[in-house]
């Protein structure tokens, strides 16, 4: 950075001003201009306090005034020197207002370079809240600012991509903020997912399984030796106390193709209510076909059913260099 212009003072008055704050020399005592020649107004106390470099900077006699402000030339654009005053300034910064001098990876350099520590830890701590708050509406976004921040930012990544799971793949979206990852790290996300596909019907396979036994609701026996077309195969918990529920033969192969497109789409959603219809309709007359017998069984069952899978794919790893 340097305290004096090579413009004339005809074409240096005649130069864009930035947008607000810094667009007023109204309590301001200095001018940086952009390399993409653009003024922004601010005060040096604000960059002092921030910096050493501007303190030495300033600790001389001005070399250019421009409406009653020290000019200073800067190396870096208009996004990336605006991103650094608003970190610098005592006002409300919102994510938003910095997220495009994040987009060039500049502002990174910047801040090292001017030895920016306040502003910096600002920085992080701004995006670290709002990638937090980000983390259920907006799991993506709040996935790519966390691995952008990857040193300060904890498990913040992996919570995201939890959140993730409850998104079909064809539906993520194409946000501003995937310009902070790399294609490695969108991949790995994409790996995590499917992993957890495999994970979630796995469980779907393991849970279903046929065996011999009689309905805590009603008196149809189920055996798997009955060759019939009313046959039925009994799911059953394991742990005590039993809980039973008999399902059709027939409609076996469609309860498990439904349940497993329900968990290839998006294994983490909340997959209960769906369930507790793919089982009403699987179990056909069971209890003698009233809903009121099978509701309390069925309920349980698809509650199980989706604790097992959420207890499967929290144990998957999301790996990422």
């Amino acid at each position: 950075m340097k305290t004096t212009a090579s413009l004339p003072r005809a074409e240096i008055d005649n130069l864009p001003i930035g947008e607000a704050p810094f667009d007023s020399e109204t309590d301001a005592d200095v001018v940086l201009r952009t390399s993409d020649n653009i003024l922004l107004f601010t005060q040096k106390s604000f960059l002092v306090y921030a910096s050493p470099f501007f303190c030495q900077l300033f600790s001389g006699p001005p070399q250019e005034i421009h409406k009653g402000c020290t000019v200073c030339t800067v190396a870096e654009d208009q996004t990336t020197i605006r991103a650094i005053l608003l970190l610098c300034a005592p006002i409300d910064v919102k994510a938003d207002a910095i997220l495009p001098a994040l987009y060039n990876l500049k502002l990174h350099d910047a801040l090292e370079k001017y030895g920016m520590g306040r502003p910096r830890k600002r920085l992080v701590s701004l995006f670290h809240t709002n990638a937090q708050q980000s983390l259920k509406a907006e799991p993506l976004r709040a996935f790519a600012i966390a691995r952008f921040f990857k040193e300060d930012f904890g498990g913040v990544a992996k919570e995201a991509a939890s959140q993730m799971l409850k998104y079909p793949l064809a539906s993520w979206p194409d946000i501003p903020e995937l310009k902070l990852i790399t294609g490695r790290e969108y991949q790995a996300l994409m790996n995590y997912f499917l992993k957890c596909v495999d994970k979630a019907t796995s469980v779907l396979s393991a849970w279903i399984d046929r065996g011999n036994g009689k309905s805590n609701q009603c008196s149809l026996e189920c055996s798997s030796n009955v060759r019939s077309s009313t046959r039925c195969d009994l799911l059953e918990r394991t742990e005590k106390p039993y809980r039973m529920l008999h399902i059709l033969d027939s409609m076996k192969g469609e309860f498990v193709k439904d349940t497993r497109i329900l968990l290839c789409k998006a294994p983490g959603a909340d997959i209960e209510p769906e369930l507790r219809y793919f089982l009403y309709e699987a179990s056909g007359g069971a209890c003698n076909g009233k809903q009121e017998l099978k509701s309390p069984t069925v309920s349980y069952m698809a509650m199980e059913v989706a604790e097992r899978v959420k207890a499967a794919i929290s144990k998957v790893e999301l790996v990422l260099d």
